[in-house]
């Protein structure tokens, strides 16, 4: 009979959770600061672009960065 098998799964220890549960709250922040600076980005565009202009919004990926590019005319 395997020992092993009869063991409880090991548990992360609290402060590991508690650091999981910060890289969440992080992540989430960044992504409501990601989306404030889109809208800003956007915002700007539509206010200084003439009639008839036009507004390129582009977003490529490399490797784990995104850049988010607006451009107008």
């Amino acid at each position: 009979m395997n020992d092993d098998a009869a063991q409880p799964p090991v548990q992360p220890p609290l402060s590991a959770l508690r650091s999981q549960a910060e890289v969440a709250e992080a992540m989430r922040r960044s992504s409501l600061r990601m989306s404030a600076l889109v809208a800003n980005l956007l915002d700007n565009a539509l206010r200084h672009t003439p009639a008839g202009g036009r507004i390129t919004v582009t977003a490529t990926r490399a490797d784990d960065q995104l850049r988010v590019q607006v451009t107008d005319t």
